[in-house]
Formats: C-alpha cells, structure tokens, sequence
C-alpha cells in the first residue's frame, strides 16, 4: 500500500522505479516485485478504473476516476491474519486462538506470534489484550481505534459487521433524519453508521463507557438531538441510568466533533465546547491573534465568526480525541498546496511548530488549518495580488468569458485588468503586444486544458517574483 499511496501522490503520477526506492527505501527488487503483484491483484479483483503499467525504468499509475486504491487496500485487509485476529477478538466474545489457529491454517505458535505483533500495536493506542483474549483499557479509547480501523478501510465498500447491528444503527440514522427534518450525506450515513456499530457491538458484550474527562457533561448538553439519542438507547439496550448519560454524552461529543450536527446555532456550539473542553477555545483565541498578525483580519467581517467557529470545532476535535498515526488516511500533495496557497501553507505550519510539542501528530490538524483558511478567508487578505490584463481581439463578451474562468483561480488572488497598467503582470490576448513590460501568453484560439496547466504555473510564478 505505501508504494501504490506514492503513486497516487506523484506529479503526472509517472515516476521512476529508484525513485520510488529512495523515498520508501525499499531496493529496487522489491519495488519491481510488489508492482508486478499490484497489476495482478487488480486484474484478478476485476478493478479497471485504475491502471499501472510497469516498464524497464518507468511506473505509471493512471486512473480514470471510477475507482481507487482504497478498493485493493479493502481486499488486502480482508486477507491479513492480524486484521482477522483483531476482528475475532472484537466480534467473539469466546476467542481462542486455537479456534483462530485452525481456521486459519496456522500453526497454533504461528497465532501466538500474530498476538504479540498486535499487541505491539495496540500498545501505541493505549489498548492491551487481558487473559480472555479480548481488547482492554479505556473504553472510548478502544471504540475510537476500532472506529479509526473499520471506517477507513471499508468504507463505503462493505459494513463487515452482522445485519442486527447495521439494520440497528440504520434505525438511528432514520429517526434522527425525520427529528432534525434533514437528510445526511453519503459519506456522513457511512460515518455514523460504522461510528454505531463499534458502539453496538461493545455494549452487547458489557463494555460501558466509565465517567469521560472531556466529554460535554450529560447536564450540559444543549442540542436538540440529545432526546433522540437517549430514547434509541432506552429501547434498544439496558443501559442503567448513569451508563445511559455517559454513552449518551460521548455519542454527542462524537457527532460535534465530526461536524455531523447539522443547523446547529453558534451559541449552541459554543457551550458545548466550554463545558468541556475550555482549551479548545483558547487555543483557537491563540490561532486568530497570530493569524491577525499575519493577515491584519477584522474581527467584524462576516468571515471571522465562521472562521472561530469551525477553528473551535477543530480544536475540540484535536484536544478530545486523541489524534494519532492511525488516523493518516488522508494523505495530499504538500508540494502542490504549498505552490498554490503559500501564505496560508507557510502559516499553519509555523503554527504548528510554534505551539505544539514535536511529539504530538499534528499532519490531520495541519490540513484542517490549511482548508479552514482556504475556505473562509477572502484572496484579497492575500499580499501581493497578481494584476492580469484580459484584452481579445474578439470583443467584449469573449474578454468577459476568459475573465470569469480566470476568477476560477481565486486562491491566487489575481485582479482582473481591461487595459494595460504600471501594475499589470501578465498580459493575455490573441495578440502579441508591441510595447509590453509585463510577462504575456498568446492565445489564438479559445484556451484548452494544457493552456490554463500552463496560465496556472504562470501566475504561481510572477507570485514567486513578487515576494
């Protein structure tokens, strides 16, 4: 997975085989080997929206969008004995090796190896194996990484769970649609719905949750699904009354910090976090006084509450939920961001590194910094905005067409110009200019898709020269 991962990410998605083998540090034997088994596995799983093609020096990865790497990840889990014995000692409260040992084809030391490499694992998570062979510690932390492992690596592909505990969780997500008057996403269904049967399959199995430092207090809780999340569990369990309000607080802190709340007020927020989880707000006030020093902000623009706003839940979220390694599902290209929102890369970064000790994982947190900027700071906070004159031969209209796909580009913070000026950058038009002391493009005929790659490059670099 960690070579097809580097695949995935490269420019042109075309790299050399020791390229490969430096950056994973695998020999070249080994990159040529697993590549060769790559194309086999998905020609025999029938997965066509996605193609490698090996040659003497080259990898090619290419995919047209219809599927992804997650698909041969979901088969290869499915394969793995330490994925198999982590799922029995989750779904089967009589585990015994032996059993596993026999299904498996294993010898029974053979098992008892695959134990201690899980148990090396769990012990990163603050989780154990106790003499029953079943997962021990504390109780959110067990359901957080059991959700971490399911929900990424199925997805949306398969709930590898028993048809009780599906239909069961599918009965919340419906009762809590018709209360909230909404319809979840996809992708929020699929969320929950594994979220839920994590939750379902350790309570049928007696594991309750003990009192939560940082959950909201059950007392507390000001959002209008509370009722509908303590009456599923009156009827579908038999929680006792102080179980009920912990399972009920940490479904809640759950729901919120995932953002799966939907039309929920400020105000509601906002109290939700400050009765338990204060440093979450002063984080985010430490965020938005270094970030003014930045981008000089104004505190009464529309964008700064929706800013604080999503900064708070993002803090909330960090501070509650134990971020760690397991949670590096999402990977990107820091090069294209970096090129392409500089300012706002170059921030979250220094503020990583300024306010969080080095031991801490904050890759998730960096990009959830990285797209909150993105999405709510206007481009104009931007310095040195990139002036381009739009100027056809063809008329008014077509100058208007290529203006409005420039303000496609709107994280480049461009200005838009109709004739030439001291500040202008970059000219564009069908003709060569006579007299220009900016950089030009000509276009003859409407741009294709290679003439914006290249516009876009373009303006990336005068954005270099300016600084």
């Amino acid at each position: 997975m960690a070579i097809l991962n580097h695949l995935e990410l490269t420019p042109l998605q075309t790299t050399s085989i020791q390229e490969v083998s430096d950056s994973l540090s695998f020999s070249n034997f080994i990159v040529k080997k697993s590549i060769k088994q790559i194309i086999e596995d998905l020609t025999d799983h029938h997965i066509t929206g996605i193609q490698i093609k090996l040659d003497s020096k080259k990898i090619t990865f290419q995919s047209d969008g219809t599927d992804s790497i997650l698909s041969l990840q979901w088969i290869y889990l499915k394969d793995s004995n330490l994925f198999l014995l982590l799922d029995g000692m989750f779904k089967d409260k009589n585990f015994s090796l032996e059993q596993f040992s026999a299904n498996q084809f294993l010898s029974l030391s053979a098992a008892y190896l695959l134990r201690s490499e899980l148990e090396t694992i769990l012990k990163k998570y603050h989780i154990t194996i106790d003499s029953d062979l079943q997962l021990a510690g504390l109780e959110s932390d067990i359901r957080l990484f059991l959700f971490e492992v399911y929900f990424h690596s199925f997805n949306s592909l398969e709930y590898p769970f028993s048809k009780e505990l599906v239909e069961l969780s599918e009965l919340f997500l419906k009762e809590l649609s018709m209360f909230l008057n909404t319809t979840f996403s996809s992708t929020q269904k699929v969320k929950i719905t594994f979220f839920l049967c994590v939750t379902f399959q350790r309570l049928f199995f007696g594991n309750t949750l003990k009192k939560q430092v940082t959950s909201v207090p059950f007392n507390n809780i000001e959002l209008a699904i509370k009722q509908v999340i303590v009456q599923f569990f009156l009827e579908t369990t038999t929680l006792k009354k102080t179980q009920l309000k912990l399972e009920t607080s940490f479904l809640c802190s759950f729901l919120f910090a995932g953002n799966l709340i939907p039309k929920i007020s400020t105000q509601a927020s906002l109290k939700f976090i400050e009765t338990s989880c204060k440093p979450a707000l002063d984080l985010t006030d430490i965020f938005l006084k270094q970030l003014n020093k930045r981008f000089d902000i104004q505190s009464d623009a529309s964008y700064y509450n929706l800013l604080k706003r999503e900064l708070n839940r993002i803090h909330y979220k960090f501070l509650t939920f134990n971020p760690s390694d397991l949670m590096m599902y999402f990977q990107a290209n820091p090069e294209f961001l970096k090129e392409n929102y500089p300012d706002f890369f170059l921030f979250s970064e220094s503020f990583i590194h300024n306010n969080f000790n080095k031991k801490e994982e904050t890759t998730i947190l960096f990009y959830h910094y990285l797209f909150s900027l993105i999405r709510y700071l206007p481009a104009s906070l931007l310095n040195n905005p990139i002036y381009v004159c739009v100027d056809f031969s063809h008329g008014k209209s077509y100058n208007h067409f290529i203006s409005t796909s420039i303000k496609s580009f709107k994280f480049l913070n461009i200005v838009i110009e109709s004739t030439l000026s001291n500040q202008t950058n970059l000219y564009l038009s069908d003709f060569k200019p006579a007299h220009s002391h900016c950089d030009y493009i000509i276009w003859k005929n409407p741009p294709l898709p290679t003439d914006w790659e290249y516009f876009g490059n373009k303006i990336i670099e005068l954005k270099h020269k300016e600084r």
